[in-house]
């Protein structure tokens, strides 16, 4: 019985080890990641975005309302 009891402790010991070291590449490959997504974010000029973005509610609103632009 106590042998069993060793090669659970062994077992679990081991479990634990690959549990830490999975977690720590799981931390390490996200840094990447993180740093991809925040220069792409940084890199968009918002000011630009924000206007069409206006610009398409506007349109939405008159579409909405009954104000139907009729295009060529």
């Amino acid at each position: 019985m106590e042998e069993l009891q060793s090669a659970v402790n062994a077992h679990f010991d081991q479990m634990a080890d690959l549990v830490k070291k999975l977690s720590a590449e799981f931390r390490s490959g996200l840094k990447p990641a993180y740093e991809n997504f925040m220069g792409f974010f940084h890199a968009i000029d918002w000011k630009v975005l924000s206007w069409v973005l206006r610009f398409y509610v506007l349109i939405k609103c008159f579409y909405f309302l009954g104000f139907r632009i009729a295009l060529p």
